[in-house]
C-alpha cells in the first residue's frame, strides 16, 4: 500500500504531466491567435480574458479551498459542503457574470467587439467556476487524474476549434467561442467523473450556505485582492495605452500565467494534509511543510534561470519573427516574478490550514494599495515596461510578508539545505543554456533539465530513495 507521500508524489507527477499536455496545446493556441491576431487583435483578447478574471474570482469566494478542507475532515460533512458550494456558485454564478458585460458597456472604454467578446466569454467563465468545486472532490480523494483528462480534453477543444476559426477567417468573437465550447467540455467530463463518488446535485440550504459565506468572506477579500494586484496592470493597460500594448504585454504574461499554475498543483495536493495538520501536531505541521518546500524550490529556481535563458526563443515561438519584441525583456523581468509566487503560495496555504485566512486579508491589502498607487502612476509613462517591474516588486512583499507571517504565527521556519544544492545545480543549467543558445528552443528544454537533474543527483539533492518513492516502492526490497 503506497504512502501519503508517495500518493502525493504520483499525483503531482500525474499532474504535472497534465500540465505539460495543457501547456503543449495552450502555447500551440496562443501561437495561432498570436499569428493570426497579430499584436492588437490579441491586445483584446487579452482585455477580455483578463476582464472576466475578476469576475470570476468574485464568483469563486474562496470556497475550493473551504470544501476540500471539510472533505479531508470528514466526508459525510464534506459532501454537504460540496453540493451546496455547487448550488451557491451556480446561482453567484449567473448573477455576478450577467454584470460583467452591463459594466463594461456602461464604464469601460472598450470597443463594441471587445464588449459582445465579455458578453459571451462569461458563458466560459461560469463553466470554470463550477469545475472548480467538482475538482475538490478529486483532490481529496488523490485522483487528480480524472482533472487532468478533462483539462487535456477540455485545451484539445479549444486549439481544434481555435485551428478551425483560423481557416475560416474567424474574428475575435469565433475565438471567445472556441473557449466557451472548450470549458463546458472540462466541465462534464468533471462531472461524469464525480457521480461516481457522490450523488452529486447542487442544494440550496440558506443555514450552510450562511456558514460557507461566513468562513469563506476573508478568504474571498484575500482572493480578490489578490487577482486586483495581479491583473489590474493589464487593465490599466487596456484603458491608459493601446490594444497593442496590451498584446505585447499579454504575451509574455500568459508565460507566467501558465507557469505560476504549478505552484497551485502541488500545493492544492499538500493542502488537505495541512489542514489535517493544522490545528493538531505542530512537529508534523513542520514536517509536511518543509518537504513541501523543498519542492518549491526543486522546481522553482530552474524554472527561473530557464525562463530568463529562453525568453528570446519562447517568444519567437509564440509570437512568430515579426513582432512582439519588446514582449522577451519583459518575459525575462517577468520571470522573477515566478520564484515568488512559488513560496507566497505555499505560505498562504498553510495559514488558510490553520484557520487563519483573516490574517492574510493585511497583506494582500497592502500589497494592493501599493501595486494600484505604483500602476497609476508609472503605466502612463512607461507603460508594459511599469507593469512588469512592478509585478515583480509586488510578488516579492507578498512573500515577504506571508514568510514573516508563518513564522510569526505558526513558528514554521524552513532550513535552506536543499536550497544550498539547488543554486549551484541552476548554475551550471544556466550556464549551459547560455553556450547552446543557437540550439533548437526544444532540444535546449531537454538539455537544461537533464543538467539539472544530474547536477542534483550529483549534489545529493535528489536521492535513489526520493525515486523509488514517487513510483511507490520500497528502496529497501529492491536494494535486498
Amino acid at each position: 500500500m503506497k504512502s501519503l507521500t508517495s500518493k502525493v508524489a504520483l499525483n503531482t507527477l500525474v499532474q504535472t504531466v497534465g500540465k505539460v499536455m495543457v501547456v503543449a496545446t495552450s502555447v500551440t493556441t496562443i501561437s495561432l491567435l498570436t499569428r493570426y491576431l497579430g499584436e492588437e487583435g490579441f491586445g483584446e483578447y487579452t482585455t477580455t480574458m483578463t476582464y472576466l478574471g475578476f469576475f470570476g474570482i468574485v464568483v469563486d469566494l474562496g470556497m475550493y479551498l473551504i470544501v476540500v478542507r471539510e472533505l479531508a475532515r470528514d466526508k459525510k460533512e464534506g459532501e454537504k459542503y460540496l453540493n451546496n458550494a455547487f448550488g451557491l456558485r451556480l446561482i453567484l454564478g449567473l448573477l455576478i457574470l450577467a454584470l460583467a458585460p452591463l459594466l463594461a458597456y456602461l464604464v469601460f472604454p472598450y470597443s463594441s467587439v471587445v464588449d459582445l467578446a465579455i458578453a459571451i466569454g462569461a458563458v466560459s467563465f461560469w463553466f470554470i467556476n463550477l469545475n472548480q468545486i467538482v475538482v475538490s472532490l478529486f483532490q481529496v480523494n488523490l485522483h487528480m487524474w480524472k482533472l487532468v483528462v478533462g483539462e487535456v480534453l477540455g485545451r484539445l477543444a479549444i486549439l481544434g476549434l481555435t485551428y478551425f476559426f483560423v481557416l475560416q477567417n474567424g474574428d475575435l468573437l469565433s475565438f471567445i467561442w472556441a473557449n466557451v465550447v472548450g470549458n463546458v467540455v472540462l466541465f462534464g467530463v468533471s462531472y461524469l467523473f464525480a457521480v461516481r463518488y457522490i450523488k452529486l446535485v447542487p442544494k440550496f440550504d440558506w443555514k450552510i450556505w450562511k456558514v460557507i459565506l461566513v468562513e469563506t468572506l476573508p478568504l474571498a477579500v484575500v482572493v480578490l485582492l489578490n487577482r486586483i494586484y495581479f491583473n489590474i496592470d493589464t487593465i490599466f493597460l487596456s484603458v491608459f495605452k493601446s490594444q497593442e500594448e496590451v498584446g505585447i504585454y499579454g504575451l509574455p504574461y500568459k508565460v507566467l500565467d501558465i507557469l505560476i499554475s504549478f505552484p497551485s498543483i502541488f500545493a492544492g495536493l499538500v493542502f488537505p494534509t495541512l489542514a489535517k495538520h493544522g490545528l493538531g501536531k505542530l512537529s508534523e505541521l513542520r514536517r509536511v511543510y518543509q518537504k513541501s518546500f523543498d519542492f518549491m524550490m526543486l522546481t522553482s529556481l530552474p524554472m527561473l534561470v530557464g525562463l530568463v535563458m529562453l525568453a528570446d526563443p519562447i517568444i519567437r515561438l509564440l509570437g512568430g519573427k515579426e513582432g512582439f519584441s519588446d514582449s522577451v525583456l519583459i518575459l525575462q523581468i517577468l520571470s522573477v516574478a515566478v520564484l515568488f509566487v512559488f513560496f507566497s503560495t505555499l505560505s498562504n496555504n498553510l495559514v488558510i490550514a490553520v484557520k487563519m485566512q483573516k490574517k492574510l486579508m493585511t497583506i494582500s491589502l497592502v500589497s494592493v494599495v501599493i501595486n494600484l498607487a505604483l500602476n497609476i502612476w508609472l503605466i502612463p509613462k512607461y507603460s508594459y515596461w511599469a507593469a512588469s517591474s512592478i509585478t515583480v516588486l509586488t510578488e516579492f512583499i507578498v512573500m515577504i510578508m506571508s514568510g514573516v507571517f508563518v513564522w510569526g504565527y505558526v513558528k514554521v521556519l524552513p532550513n535552506l539545505k536543499m536550497t544550498m544544492k539547488v543554486v549551484p545545480s541552476v548554475v551550471i543549467m544556466g550556464l549551459v543554456l547560455y553556450w547552446l543558445s543557437s540550439w533548437n528552443l526544444f532540444l535546449l528544454v531537454i538539455v537544461g533539465g537533464a543538467i539539472y537533474v544530474m547536477m542534483m543527483f550529483f549534489l545529493g539533492g535528489i536521492s535513489r530513495e526520493m525515486i523509488m518513492n514517487v513510483i511507490g516502492k520500497d528502496s529497501k526490497k529492491i536494494t535486498n
